[in-house]
């Protein structure tokens, strides 16, 4: 059973867990935090293919709770 939180265009979700979830990480100079977002540049294969390059990639997505619910609930 699927439950959904929210209502409207969905959740806010306060920046500091996703600011200490962050900080707790072990980075190097090498880590990259890329953050994913409706207004950031497309996300290629050919952008895939370059950052797979890197040593290290933390990927944080900026979507809104109703968006990731749905894409969440569509890979059940």
């Amino acid at each position: 059973m699927t439950i959904l939180f929210g209502g409207g265009q969905g959740m806010v979700l306060k920046p500091e867990p996703i600011f200490n979830a962050v900080e707790s990480l072990n980075k190097t100079d090498k880590t990259r935090i890329i953050l994913l977002c409706p207004q950031g540049e497309r996300f290629s294969q050919k952008k895939a293919e370059e950052l797979s390059k890197e040593e290290h990639l933390v990927f944080l997505f900026a979507v809104t709770m109703k968006v990731m619910m749905k894409e969440f609930v569509n890979i059940l």
